[in-house]
């Protein structure tokens, strides 16, 4: 598997400690661990007895929390699960839940690894899926799915209102076999 870039540092980090104002003893969830920024800060408050749960679907976010919770002055659990499915798990056992956070969105870490298929700038492959694992790939999207489908989806999940079926045309159009390796071929 290859790790993304760990050097992050997480936006709003401050904000986010005062906003929460962690107490010693409390449980957190960081529904959206990532590289783990938000949650070391939030660690340092709760004290060893406190709870710090880590959520994300991303199976190199995991790998990240190893390396990290035996450094966490906190109790620390992992669910490696998309935040909808790992809060339910958790209303199911009953835990009660003094904080929580969401820092949605894709990642600089997965835009900068370009294998993950993310970026913008790097000539890779059209994956852009959280967790490669799952589902279809972006390329597979464009390939397979007609322009209506390709339009709609672009205005209502791309926030981009303007897109046509000529846009998506284009990316219909496209070499199918070289856009299921690489982003470039949706250059115009």
């Amino acid at each position: 598997m290859l790790l993304m870039r760990t050097d992050h540092v997480p936006v709003l980090a401050n904000e986010l400690v005062a906003v929460l104002d962690p107490r010693a003893g409390e449980v957190a969830v960081d529904a959206t661990f990532g590289a783990g920024g938000h949650s070391r800060e939030i660690a340092e408050k709760l004290g060893p007895d406190g709870l710090l749960v880590a959520i994300d679907r991303d199976p190199e976010a995991r790998e990240r929390y190893d390396e990290l919770a035996s450094e966490m002055p906190c109790q620390t659990r992992f669910i490696e699960a998309s935040f909808a499915e790992a809060l339910a798990e958790l209303a199911r056992e009953g835990l009660p839940v003094d904080l929580i956070w969401f820092d949605l969105g894709v990642s600089s870490m997965q835009i900068d690894t370009p294998e993950r298929g993310f970026s913008y700038s790097a000539d890779a492959p059209l994956d852009m899926r959280m967790d490669p694992s799952e589902g279809i790939t972006a390329a597979e999207i464009v390939a397979e799915w007609d322009e209506r489908r390709l339009a709609r989806t672009f205005r209502e999940y791309g926030e981009e209102r303007y897109a046509t079926r000529s846009h998506a045309q284009s990316c219909a159009n496209a070499n199918v076999a070289q856009l299921k390796r690489r982003r470039s071929s949706l250059r115009s």
